[in-house]
């Protein structure tokens, strides 16, 4: 196996590992929402937003000091 043949494999299964994760850790946030409605967990707005934000400020974070720039297409409900 070459370096490059192996980079190219340690980088394609971080990107899907990360990807499951993050999926994962949104869905517990989504998920957190409903228990709470249900009185299963005495979370306040506070720490609900705090479990839903994390993910996406770590990731918004990283990006920005590594200087990458990423970019999403635009949302129609941005629009409105």
């Amino acid at each position: 196996m070459t370096e490059q043949h192996r980079a190219i494999k340690v980088l394609t299964l971080n990107t899907v590992a990360f990807t499951v994760c993050f999926a994962a850790w949104m869905m517990n946030g989504v998920l957190i929402t409903f228990l709470v409605s249900n009185g299963l967990y005495n979370w306040d707005k506070a720490q609900m937003g705090w479990l839903i934000g994390i993910p996406v400020l770590t990731g918004l974070s990283l990006a920005a000091i590594s200087g990458s720039k990423v970019t999403a297409p635009p949302s129609p409900i941005i629009a409105y």
